[in-house]
């Protein structure tokens, strides 16, 4: 993908690192979608005549799977522990004569 160019600019250099940060979460977040196509933001400051300006571009970096992102058996070798079962609560079941009113 192309670099976008923000269109501020920025007094300072860390104004501007700043501003790339919340780019990155932002567009990271908008970009990847759950179960399909991922994407990682690269952002970079330039110093311009006018001030600090701030560019990114989302990169391709894979499908997730779902599965912890590694495909098909991604879980199956992992050295985590055993997960604990839930404890169910049942509710005892009310039949139409015993409604309340």
């Amino acid at each position: 993908m192309s670099w976008v160019k923000l269109k501020s600019s920025f007094a300072t250099e860390e104004k501007a690192q700043k501003a790339a940060g919340i780019v990155v979460t932002t567009e990271g977040r908008l970009a990847s979608e759950p179960g399909g196509p991922q994407y990682d933001v690269e952002t970079r400051i330039e110093q311009g005549e006018d001030g600090w300006h701030v560019y990114w571009r989302k990169v391709f970096t894979g499908y997730d799977s779902g599965c912890g992102g590694g495909g098909c058996g991604s879980c199956g070798d992992s050295e985590t522990e055993p997960q604990q079962k839930a404890k169910i609560i049942p509710f005892p079941v009310k039949h139409n004569n015993e409604r309340e009113n």
